[in-house]
């Protein structure tokens, strides 16, 4: 924090950008052991909603399967990213720092990310993959336009989405 305090009260703010390619997001290593558990958590599920005579729901849990082996099939795209003065740039989309409340760095088991939280309530979290890229490259440029919190962690979607590997 005192870093930011300290550039910004000198009003430098870099004229470069930072660019970086990583994918899109993480594709874990999936056995029969996890495809196994899908089914039998879904059929579980629709059994109970069949019971309870929710019959839709239980057909959507019936169906939910084949959606998430679907969706676990699909390969990340390589995404360039790039930080820039004027914001954050994800392939051709500027993304304007004014749309962030803050910045901070989460290390996981599957690397370092970088996190953006929205000035909106009803707009999601925006997690970047920083791949091979130094995260202090990247806290050190961002700390002339948002204010870091590093004492903030994995968010709880990303959580979910590491711990059942979807």
């Amino acid at each position: 924090m005192k870093k930011m305090a300290e550039k910004k009260k000198f009003g430098e703010k870099p004229k470069t950008s930072l660019v970086w390619r990583a994918a899109q997001f993480h594709n874990p290593r999936r056995g029969a052991l996890w495809s196994i558990g899908v089914v039998a958590v879904c059929l579980i599920l629709a059994g109970v909603f069949f019971v309870i005579k929710s019959y839709l729901a239980a057909l959507g849990m019936v169906l939910l399967p084949v959606v998430i082996f679907q969706l676990a099939r699909t390969s990340p795209k390589i995404i360039e990213f790039k930080l820039t003065p004027e914001g954050i740039k994800i392939n051709d989309q500027l993304l304007s720092y004014q749309n962030f409340k803050s910045f901070w760095i989460t290390e996981t088991p599957l690397g370092s990310t970088l996190n953006f939280e929205p000035r909106k309530v009803w707009r999601s979290f925006t997690t970047i993959n920083l791949s091979n890229f130094k995260p202090e490259r990247a806290a050190d440029y961002l700390a002339h336009f948002l204010p870091e919190e590093p004492t903030r962690g994995e968010v709880l979607h990303d959580q979910l989405v590491r711990l059942f590997k979807l």
